[in-house]
């Protein structure tokens, strides 16, 4: 009897090694069909942003009843940027209009398709602009657009430093270098993230409560985009962080003469761009910073973002 049920444990064994081989393959398999997913998305967005090129939007332009939008475009290139009649002439506006559906007190934006030199006359001119709410930029696909948004923060303290400056679609050019936001899918569909997570070191800091909600920070090295998903898997293999309700992170990365950022809130809104705002000014590269939080007790409100802070510094002098 003891030997029939040594015999039983010991095929149970060999089976459970068998089930757990197979569903590192297809965890596997997943995280390549997610990487091809994410590599054809990508693909489309740039696409998408091809077909936008002789697009631009003009934000924050008042918007009235029965308005014609050629002649607020016109007037706006005439009294606000001030073209002279010369340039004028260069400028042809194939089709314009509104942006979406109006919404209460909201000024939609204006989409317009203007001819190669005519852009570019108007670009000129948009320094005319400071000191207005009027944005002119080029229309981007949304998911691109977020990522341009993100760097807005590089762009402007670039620009109060005096750096040359100049945008490239979602990408951003400061002095000699240039700033890419990625999403967090690798490139490389052949790297099984699963496997990989298994190598990476995550330091943990001690977790804190503060007002009946859990924190904690953690950071991992990334020298590379390819690193960010194994970083992550790495970071949720601790079942207790991957049951967190809100998992917040950013990282830098400084690859040769560009500067890859991203950041996550995790429906914690406001808190992802708060940790790269911190990881900016303290110059922190080549890491990925995660505040995890168990959210309980009161409504911490705006005070939750200088704990989270709290967290980043630790988890980074651990």
């Amino acid at each position: 009897m003891i030997t029939s049920q040594g015999s039983d444990i010991q095929e149970l064994q060999a089976e459970n090694i068998v089930l757990k081989d197979r569903n590192h393959i297809n965890e596997g398999r997943i995280t390549r069909i997610e990487k091809e997913v994410a590599d054809l998305r990508e693909e489309l967005l740039r696409t998408q942003q091809h077909s936008m090129k002789e697009n631009i939007i003009f934000q924050n332009i008042p918007e009235t009843p029965n308005e014609n939008v050629y002649q607020l475009l016109n007037d706006l290139l005439v009294n606000r940027l001030r073209i002279n009649n010369d340039d004028m002439m260069t400028i042809t506006v194939l089709r314009a209009h509104r942006f979406g559906a109006k919404q209460g007190h909201f000024h939609r934006q204006i989409v317009a398709k203007i001819n190669d030199e005519g852009r570019s006359v108007i670009f000129r001119h948009t320094r005319n602009l400071k000191g207005s709410n009027i944005s002119v930029f080029t229309q981007l696909p949304r998911p691109l657009a977020e990522r341009r948004k993100q760097l807005v923060p590089a762009f402007k303290e670039a620009r109060a430093s005096k750096v040359p400056t100049k945008w490239f679609g979602d990408k951003l050019q400061v002095g000699s270098k240039m700033m890419v936001v990625t999403p967090d899918k690798s490139a490389d569909i052949n790297i099984d993230a699963v496997h990989e997570s298994r190598r990476i070191k995550v330091v943990r800091a001690p977790s804190v409560s503060e007002g009946g909600s859990g924190f904690q920070g953690c950071r991992v090295k990334v020298v590379n985009p390819d690193d960010v998903i194994p970083a992550l898997y790495a970071i949720y293999r601790d079942l207790h962080v991957a049951r967190a309700t809100h998992n917040t992170y950013a990282y830098r990365i400084q690859s040769h003469d560009k500067m890859i950022e991203h950041y996550e809130d995790d429906n914690e809104h406001g808190a992802g761009s708060r940790i790269m705002e911190y990881l900016r000014a303290n110059n922190v590269t080549n890491t990925l910073v995660c505040v995890s939080r168990w959210h309980g007790g009161s409504n911490l409100g705006p005070a939750r973002f200088q704990v989270m802070i709290e967290n980043v510094k630790s988890a980074l002098a651990c």
